[in-house]
């Protein structure tokens, strides 16, 4: 790679986190947000709070939505929830606001490309049985997202993205399996190609929920999510 090409960038926008990596030559760099907002009555009182604690928002209509990180602090102190742009692993389809949360975290965390066509490598997950329709279109939108931002996007599934990144010395086969806040994804791989790719919604989601109902306790959004592979 040349010192003035762009970095290869690789971006996972997950239920609970959207996490950007970034390679220039042998540096390798993270950047990660909680994938959550809260609304707040738009004023200039507000925003001037907002701006001078440096919390990351923005307006949509005369509302002001408070971003990341800084949103499940706000929702703590209000004992309430945050809100969630993604469901199982996919666009929540209950949250009008989703996409343009994502849209806004994302160009927080990447900006816009360096140059028109600029690729871009994201994840998605396998479909869920009878769900292939759900992820088609948010696979679609996030391609339309990213192209908005000048970057030439492609997919690639998430469970094969861990045997890539963790099992060269194998040739890239064996089992790749990624545990997050809306999915778990699974994928058998044998040199690269995948076999058998699949999904479950019991993850994390799913646990902070079966655990607040036999604690009578508020379920909050996972803080992180994990990968692992195994060879």
């Amino acid at each position: 790679m040349s010192p003035h090409s762009s970095p290869a960038r690789g971006l996972d926008i997950g239920t609970s986190r959207i996490v950007v990596a970034e390679i220039n030559g042998s540096s390798f760099q993270y950047r990660s947000e909680l994938n959550a907002f809260v609304a707040l009555p738009g004023s200039r009182l507000v925003e001037g709070m907002l701006e001078k604690d440096r919390v990351p928002y923005k307006h949509s209509g005369r509302e002001i939505l408070v971003l990341g990180e800084r949103a499940e602090r706000l929702a703590q102190v209000f004992a309430g929830d945050t809100r969630r742009p993604m469901q199982s692993g996919l666009l929540n389809p209950a949250e009008r606001r989703s996409l343009e949360v994502i849209e806004e975290t994302v160009l927080r965390l990447c900006g816009r490309a360096a140059q028109p066509g600029e690729r871009i490598s994201f994840s998605v997950p396998s479909p869920t049985p009878g769900g292939e329709g759900d992820l088609a279109y948010h696979e679609s939108r996030i391609v339309q997202m990213l192209g908005r931002f000048g970057f030439e996007a492609r997919s690639i599934n998430e469970g094969l993205a861990v045997v890539f990144a963790e099992l060269e010395n194998t040739n890239f086969t064996g089992v790749g399996m990624s545990f997050g806040g809306g999915m778990c994804n699974v994928c058998l791989a044998y040199l690269g190609i995948p076999v058998i790719a699949f999904s479950t919604p019991k993850a994390g989601d799913f646990i902070d929920r079966s655990a607040a109902a036999v604690t009578a306790s508020s379920r909050r959004p996972s803080a992180s999510s994990r990968n692992m592979a195994l060879r």
